[in-house]
Order: C-alpha cells, then structure tokens, then sequence
C-alpha cells in the first residue's frame, strides 16, 4: 500500500482528477495513466481526502493514515474508513507503469512529414480564415515546379525512413494542381530510387475536385480531408466563395464523385465552427450521416483557430459549458454504435479512447518544427502549415538548427499551461502553434484555454464510454 501520506502527497489537480459525467462518476491518475469508476462511498472518501489535504498543506502527509482517518472518522465510521483507504491505496499500487511516447525529437535532422504549402492563394473566402485566404498576410502567391524541385530534393535528402509522407495545404492546394501533380510523380521517382515508399495526403476545400482531380487523387492513393462544415445552412454562414456565394452545393456534388470509392476510404469529413450558435450536435450528426453513407471514412468537427490579428471568431472558454450536452449526447450515439458493432467514425473520440485504451504518454502531440517539417512557395521551411512566425530554415542553406530545438524543447512539462494539468500525457499538449512565438496574442490564448477544455472534456468521455463497455462485458461474462 502506498499509504495516506503518500495518497495525500501527490492528490494534486497535476495527478489526480476527480469529475463526474453522464451520471458516472470517476478518478483519473495523470501517471501512470489510470481512471477508476467509483461507488457513492469512495466518491465521498476521495471528496474528503481533498479536503484534508487542502485544510492541511503543510503537513498533512506527515501524519499519516492516523490524522486521515481521524478526519474523515468524522463524517463516516472509521472502520469504513480505515476499509476504503485499504481498498484505493492497493489499487493505486497494483497499476503499471506506461510506457514512453515515441512522439520525441528525431535523430539529428531527419523528416518524418513534409508538407508543401503549395499555394498561398484560395478560390474562398472564408470568414474565419485563419491563414488571411491563403495569403499568410502577403500577396498571392504559387509554388514553381522549379522550387518544388528543389524542395522535394531537400526532403528525400533528410528523410530517414522507408517510407515517404507528402503532404499538400495552402491556401487551396488544388489552385496549383500543375505543381502538385509534377510534386508527386518526381517524388515518387526519387524515392524509388532511394528504395523508399512515397505516400501522399491533401487537405482541401472540396471545390476543385473535378474528375480529372478526383481520377489523379485515386491512382496515386491519396488520403485526403476536405472541408465541409455541416448542412448548407450551417457550412454556407462562413464558407463562401469570393463573390459571396456559398459553397456547398458545389462541394456536395464532388462528393458524390467519391462516394463508395476506395478514395472516401481515406477521406476524413472536416468541420469547423466559429464563435457563434455552433450547432455542434446537428453538424455532429450529420457528418456521421454522411461518412455512413460512403462519402468518407470519418470525419471531425472542431473550433475556429489561429486567427492572431482577429478573435472575432474565437470561441471563448466560458462559452464551451454550452457545448457539453451536445457532445454527451453524441457521445452516447457514439456508444451504442460500439455496442452495435458500427463503425465508429467521430476522430476526436476514436483518438482519446486509443490513447486511455493504451495508457501511453504523450509528451508532445505532434512533430511540429522537427519530424514535421513545412515548405511555403518560397521554399522556406516552417514548423507548421499555419506559418505564422515559426520559421526553421529554407531548402537552399538548410535548417535552421537553434530555431528547431525551441520546438523540440516544447513538452506537456515544459508547457506552464500543462505541466500542471490532469490531462496533459492523454492530450500531448495539444497544438503546438499555440505556443510559438505569436502566440501571446489575446486570440491565441482565447482558442489554446477552449482547446484544453474541449479536450479534457473529450479525454473524459472516452474514459466513460470504456467504462461503460467494461460493464457490459462484465454483465455479459457474469451471464
């Protein structure tokens, strides 16, 4: 047994959560990464050892199981007491420990992920365009085959493993279709050359996907997300053409090129809702419709961000309370498709149920600024697609190496926002954008505090609906 001292040393915020959702009622243990379903009375005891420990700071681990039980001895029988610290001390002492992340600073200079911003130019005009329509707060500008050349010659030169990832953002990508295509079939030479696999991934606004696009896209494999926010009426409120016309119809009717393809295989359905009536369940829904139905393979819905020189459409984190009920709900959908034996489509669950179901830490939550590397138009490299202030280097003089170690330096216990946060080996930080340099703007921290709260909530139900499948294969062993 670990005992009350060491119970109550580390029942901090930073280890232990207690919360309860959808009727349930949970501890998680931050590391090793742990969560216990609770009964009335343990919820009550927990309840109190917080409450001792907060009364008593100074010395509370100092006096033992005696000064604990003495306390909680006067709001519950000792003997119950004595019984329930026996039962959470063993339980804590029997969890192993979790293992390392992989998700760590790459030997030397090596790329895992290298995305071409091909285009810094887009057919839309978005209201809660986070990159000014693709313009990154310059003028219009595309990648020539002459420096996509160049960029794809620096990429394969650091690239240390068999296998190749290529991705394409902008702007919208597909403005620059001549490029992408020279991009992907002279990387996919040079890498056989190299005795490597290329793959290749896109994220777009769905407009240009004509048959010749669509036909491109399939013969080279493709993954691939494409923006749709909801119904028309909810995805045309902000994603409109440049003459104010919305955009839906356009981007439906591509769709159903795709549709039951082995391309909506590996396309993901992406949703994003601005600092309004978000209709969360109603997107949620019918985004799940949609990927049932053969359009894609899953699909996400996730706030507005990266918007430094604007807020106005930033959630505010007092705003996300609003949201939950929408998102147990879905939750609650999500559920009884597991136990229906559906597929399960919603990305932000299916991602916080691996990573409890795995209990491995997470101390970063992606690569950004050293496995992920980014070329603009120019052949700058960036640590992120959104290129706001975080450039690493060019393609011509190479890396910028004092600029990557501050991105390597990032972790959940270098972080001040997460070092002391329940969650932070589950969620891995979240998105490192919102700590670079440009981010000590007042947006910047609106969308990083709803972000934590978005994914605490998330974190929380994946940790419910685990509980609930536990349950019913308990209820069925037991049968």
């Amino acid at each position: 047994m670990i005992g009350a001292g060491m119970l109550l040393d580390t029942f901090s915020d930073s280890q232990f959560k207690l919360f309860e959702v959808l009727g349930k009622r949970f501890l998680f243990r931050a590391d090793p990464i742990s969560s216990y379903e609770l009964d009335e009375k343990s919820w009550n005891f927990l309840q109190l050892c917080r409450r001792y420990a907060s009364e008593k700071k100074s010395d509370a681990g100092k006096k033992g199981d005696d000064g604990l039980l003495d306390y909680v001895g006067r709001h519950m029988e000792r003997a119950e007491a004595v019984r329930l610290l026996g039962e959470i001390t063993s339980m804590f002492a029997t969890i192993p420990e979790a293992e390392s992340s992989t998700l760590d600073l790459p030997e030397e200079d090596s790329v895992e992920y290298a995305v071409f911003n091909i285009s810094h130019a887009c057919n839309m005009k978005c209201d809660y365009c986070s990159v000014e329509q693709g313009r990154f707060g310059g003028s219009e500008k595309l990648m020539s085959k002459e420096t996509a050349r160049k960029a794809v010659d620096f990429i394969i030169q650091h690239y240390k493993k068999e296998a190749i990832a290529f991705g394409f953002f902008g702007g919208e990508p597909l403005v620059n279709f001549d490029t992408l295509q020279f991009i992907v079939e002279y990387g996919k030479s040079l890498a056989e050359q190299e005795g490597k696999k290329a793959s290749f991934y896109l994220t777009t606004n769905g407009t240009l996907l004509t048959e010749d696009v669509v036909d491109f896209l399939e013969e080279h494999r493709f993954h691939m997300i494409a923006s749709l926010d909801g119904p028309k009426h909810l995805h045309d409120r902000m994603r409109k053409f440049r003459d104010g016309r919305g955009t839906f119809d356009t981007i439906f009717r591509n769709l159903e090129r795709i549709r039951n393809t082995p391309l909506s295989q590996r396309t993901t359905l992406r949703s994003t809702y601005a600092n309004e009536s978000s209709n969360l369940l109603e997107r949620l829904i019918f985004l799940g419709n949609l990927v049932d139905a053969g359009y894609g393979i899953g699909f996400s819905v996730e706030p507005a961000m990266f918007l430094p020189n604007d807020s106005e459409y930033i959630s505010p984190p007092e705003q996300f309370a609003a949201l939950i009920p929408d998102y147990n709900r879905y939750a609650e959908i999500f559920l009884q498709k597991l136990k229906d034996g559906e597929p399960i489509r919603f990305f932000h669950l299916c991602h916080f149920l691996t990573r409890m179901k795995r209990k491995t830490k997470f101390y970063r939550d992606c690569g950004c600024g050293t496995s992920y590397v980014v070329i603009n138009p120019d052949g700058h490299l960036h640590s992120c697609h959104q290129e706001w202030d975080n450039g690493i280097g060019d393609i011509h003089s190479g890396f910028d190496d004092s600029a990557r170690e501050w991105w390597s330096a990032r972790t959940v216990e270098e972080k001040s926002d997460c070092s002391a946060c329940w969650a932070r080996y589950v969620c891995g930080g979240g998105c490192e954008m919102e700590y670079s340099p440009a981010s000590d703007c007042a947006a910047f921290v609106t969308s990083r505090q709803f972000e934590c709260q978005m994914k605490q909530h998330l974190i929380k139900l994946a940790i419910w609906i685990i509980s609930e499948l536990q349950r019913d294969d308990h209820h069925d062993e037991s049968g």
